[in-house]
């Protein structure tokens, strides 16, 4: 937001006027600006830029013109509110959403089905020159690891696999209860269960 102006538009035009008028006669052409901002009450240097921004606008003088400085002003505000939202994602509207680079598997998924017809140098060649970095070796490495255990197809009977062990060491009184429950906890269970007669 622009500071409010001190002086109304009125008098500045006024003075602006006047003092062009006064520079056209030679004999009071250096102190134009000091006479009439003292017979108007505002400071010369002000006066002397307002009539100096005259000149340029009218184009008696080199300079950016004020319609010019505005347009000026409005693209870098602009351009700053475009680099915020670039770098900030949370503000750009989905732009690099997921982080800095796409996906580990997007990148292997792409590199896998373009290799045959450029090859997988090239091709991470041209990804690390598009601000998507990633290294041949990163690509054959990642074929040939393992998938990882949130990556498995098997996910859902990983899951029931790892229930069903904890129901049974819950119901044996087994020493894995050891980390979950702590030593007095899997203490009492164990001691629990050597108390219960069985019929062997």
């Amino acid at each position: 937001m622009a500071a409010p102006r001190k002086y109304p538009e009125e008098l500045r035009e006024r003075a602006i006027r006047l003092t062009l008028d006064a520079r056209k006669d030679s004999a009071s052409r250096p102190s134009a600006c000091v006479r009439i901002g003292e017979q108007l009450g505002i400071n010369a240097e002000t006066l002397r830029g307002w009539v100096t921004q005259a000149e340029v606008d009218a184009g008696a003088r080199p300079g950016t013109s004020t319609s010019k400085a505005e347009k000026i002003a409005q693209l870098e505000r602009d351009n700053r509110e475009l680099r915020r939202a670039n770098a900030d994602p949370a503000v750009g509207v989905g732009f690099l959403r997921g982080g800095a680079r796409p996906a580990l598997t997007l990148i292997m998924h792409y590199v896998e089905q373009h290799k045959n017809m450029f090859g997988v140098e090239p091709i991470c060649t041209a990804l690390t020159s598009a601000s998507v970095p990633i290294a041949p070796s990163t690509f054959y490495a990642a074929r040939t690891r393992p998938p990882s255990r949130g990556q498995s197809a098997t996910k859902s009977s990983s899951r029931s696999s790892r229930e069903s062990t904890r129901r049974t060491t819950a119901s044996t009184g087994s020493a894995r209860c050891t980390p979950r429950c702590g030593g007095r906890r899997s203490w009492r269970v164990r001691s629990r269960w050597r108390a219960i007669p069985r019929n062997d």
